[in-house]
This record gives structure tokens, sequence and C-alpha cells, in this order.
């Protein structure tokens, strides 16, 4: 174990501190290797026992530290002849480091190894992972998704484009579902409802007062078809059958078409019964007289 009464020092390159494909254990025992570095012999070899109680961990997370580092060519890592331990020579293939970025560190009275000229990262290859950058890769990948879609409109035979009309149509009727409907508001897809409600119009033809009869229509079977973008798609999503809006319509019509019931015009069974009543009561008093 490093001793506390006498200061020994690393140094913890930046560049090494840096790499996202170390993880903070191989960089724990990088710093703890560094600490042993022997100014005039360039060589450390301590054990990996040594290792792990400097840094407070388990000789397997050391071990499998060590092949970390060594498969990021940062360290070389050869057997002692006659010896248990090895010896650690260090070797960073990346680009000069700034002394400044450097937390500079006293090596005296250290033990064994070897370290290369060091090189830091290229500002231009680190990956940002600012918030502000996040919004600006979201913000080009919504245009560039936004530019595919008008691309594919274009191109598709069946769409056309709404009117101001039509557009305010849409409006209307998806505020009317919403009105209808206000448990489904959870599952609102703006853009999906719109689309399908203009979709009625401009390719199935369909007025304001069709639109409004589809939604109406919808109250016995809400919990299948919770939301207008649900209207265009075909029952069971077989394309065989029917699409969902022209299922509504027709059940619409139908009721419509169904008879009212007509007011009971015959004499309540109340009242007949009434008159059973009165009439064994007139028999009851005939036999009595």
């Amino acid at each position: 174990m490093i001793s506390t009464n006498t200061p020994r020092w690393g140094r913890m390159d930046f560049a090494v501190a840096q790499r996202r494909d170390l993880s903070a254990t191989a960089k724990v025992v990088y710093a703890i290797l560094k600490c042993y570095e022997n100014a005039e012999t360039k060589m450390c070899n301590p054990t990996q026992t040594m290792i792990a109680d400097d840094a407070g961990m388990s000789i397997a997370s050391v071990k499998r530290a060590i092949q970390q580092l060594a498969a990021a060519s940062i360290i070389e890592v050869e057997a002692m002849p006659g010896h248990s331990r090895y010896c650690y020579r260090f070797d960073v293939q990346t680009a000069q480091i700034d002394t400044k970025q450097t937390a500079q560190i006293d090596t005296t009275n250290s033990s064994n190894c070897t370290v290369k000229q060091l090189k830091m990262i290229p500002q231009t290859a680190q990956i940002d992972t600012s918030p502000l950058y996040k919004d600006k890769k979201n913000r080009k990948e919504q245009e560039k998704n936004r530019k595919r879609d008008a691309r594919e409109k274009q191109h598709d035979p069946d769409f056309i484009n709404p009117t101001a009309e039509q557009q305010q149509v849409a409006e209307d009727a998806l505020a009317r579902w919403n009105d209808k409907y206000p448990d489904t508001i959870s599952e609102l897809d703006f853009v999906g409802d719109q689309m399908a409600l203009i979709r009625l119009q401009t390719i199935d033809g369909q007025s304001r007062g069709d639109i409004e009869q589809i939604i109406d229509a919808n109250a016995d079977t809400i919990q299948y078809w919770r939301r207008p973008k649900a209207l265009i798609e075909h029952i069971s999503n077989n394309a065989d059958k029917p699409r969902i809006w022209q299922r509504l319509k027709s059940n619409a019509a139908m009721s419509k078409s169904k008879p009212k019931p007509q007011p009971q015009t015959g004499t309540p069974k109340r009242k007949i019964a009434q008159q059973y009543l009165d009439h064994f009561a007139r028999i009851e008093a005939g036999f009595q007289q």
C-alpha cells in the first residue's frame, strides 16, 4: 500500500482521463500505476494486491482494468522472470498532452515504470454531449424528417393538399371529438388525428356534416376507435374489410332508419287491473244482497 508518511505522487494524464472507451476503474488503476513510476528507471512493477489495496477494489477488478488499459494500447504489460508480478510500461498513442491541462504531481520516492510521449485527443474529435448540442441535433433531425415527409407526399398519388376550409373543418372536428370524448385526450396524436380528418375530406369525399355524423356514431364503440386517426384504418387491419369510418357511417344510417317507438295508445295495464277489481267488487256486493 502507498505510504501515507512519504508523499508519493503520480500524474493523471488528461488524454487518458478523456478516453470514453475506458471505465472509471481503469482510469483509477492507471492513476495508481503512475504513482509507482520511477523517475530513473521509468518502470513500475507493483503487485496487483498492492494496486487493489491502494485503489480500494478487488484484485479481479484490477485485472480487468489492466486488461482494458493494455487493449487500449495505453500500457504494455510484461511478465518479470522469476517473479509473480508484472512490469508496466506506458504508451499512449494520441497527441501531445497540454501540460496546462495535466495535473502535475511530484514523482519522487517512487518505484519503477516508463512513460512515452503523451498526446491529447484533438478537440474536434471529442463527442459533444451538452444539452445545446442535443437540441441542435434534434432540430436537424426534425427538419430532415419534415423534408423527407414533404418529398413522400409529393410522390404519393393519394395525397391531396387540403384547402384552408378543409383544414378548418379538420380542426373543428378534432375539437368536437375532444369535447365529446374527453377521456381520450391523453392519447391525442395531433398530427395523426388531423391528417385522418383531412383525408376523410380530400380522398374519401366526406363533408363537414358527414364527419360530424361519423364522430357522433362512434359513441357506442369509442372503446375501440379512441382517436380520429383510427378512422381511416381497415376493420381488424384487414385490407378486404371496409374502413372504420365507413362502418361508423353505416351504423349511423341504420340507426336513422330504425322506426321510432310509437306512443302508447291502448288502455294502460293499471287501468285494466282497476276495472277487474271494480267488477269483482260488484259481484261480491251482489252475493251479499
